[in-house]
C-alpha cells in the first residue's frame, strides 16, 4: 500500500512540476521584487520556464498549460491580451518538436539557443502591441526587458535543471 502511494504521488509530482515551477517563475517576474525599478517592464520569466520545459520535459509542459500561463501572464500584464499567450505558444511549438536536438546539451547551448527564441518573442510582442493597439512604442523598455531575461537565464534555467533532477520520476535529458 505505501508503495503504490508512493509511485502515484512521485506521478502527480513529476507531472505537476514543469507547469507549476514556470507559474511561480512567472508570479516572481510580476512582483515588484522581480522588477527593476527603473524599467516599467518586468523580466519574462515564463518564457525562460516555458523554454527550459520544452527543451527538457515537453511531455509535463503540454500545450493547454503553455496557453493557461500565457493567458495569466496577459491579464496580469498591460500590453494586448492574447499577444504573450501567442508568443509562448509558438516558442512551445518551435522547440517541443525539436526536443531531440535539444537532449544532452549542456547550459551554454541552450543559452545560446535561447538567444534567438527570446530576440524573435519580444519582437513578436512589441510588434503585435504596437499593430494591436495603433500606437508606436518605444522599443527600448522592451530591450531592457529582453536583456535582463537573457541574463537571467542561466540562473532560472540552473534552478529548474535543479528541481528536475530532484524530482522523483523525473526525465533526464
Amino acid at each position: 500500500m505505501s508503495d503504490a502511494i508512493r509511485s502515484r504521488f512521485e506521478a502527480f509530482a513529476t507531472a505537476v512540476l514543469p507547469c507549476a515551477s514556470t507559474f511561480l517563475l512567472m508570479l516572481f517576474g510580476l512582483l515588484p521584487v522581480g522588477r527593476l525599478a527603473f524599467s516599467p517592464l518586468p523580466p519574462l520569466f515564463v518564457l525562460i520556464g516555458v523554454y527550459y520545459w520544452c527543451c527538457h520535459d515537453p511531455r509535463h509542459m503540454p500545450a493547454w498549460c503553455v496557453f493557461l500561463l500565457g493567458l495569466v501572464s496577459d491579464l496580469m500584464g498591460n500590453g494586448a491580451l492574447g499577444v504573450i499567450t501567442f508568443t509562448l505558444l509558438l516558442v512551445y511549438a518551435a522547440i517541443a518538436t525539436r526536443r531531440r536536438f535539444f537532449a544532452n546539451r549542456n547550459l551554454a547551448v541552450h543559452w545560446a539557443i535561447f538567444l534567438p527564441v527570446a530576440a524573435l518573442s519580444f519582437f513578436s510582442l512589441w510588434l503585435f502591441n504596437t499593430l494591436i493597439r495603433g500606437v508606436y512604442f518605444d522599443p527600448n523598455p522592451v530591450l531592457f526587458q529582453f536583456l535582463v531575461t537573457l541574463v537571467a537565464f542561466p540562473v532560472c534555467a540552473w534552478i529548474l535543471s535543479l528541481l528536475n533532477r530532484r524530482s522523483p520520476g523525473a526525465a533526464r535529458a
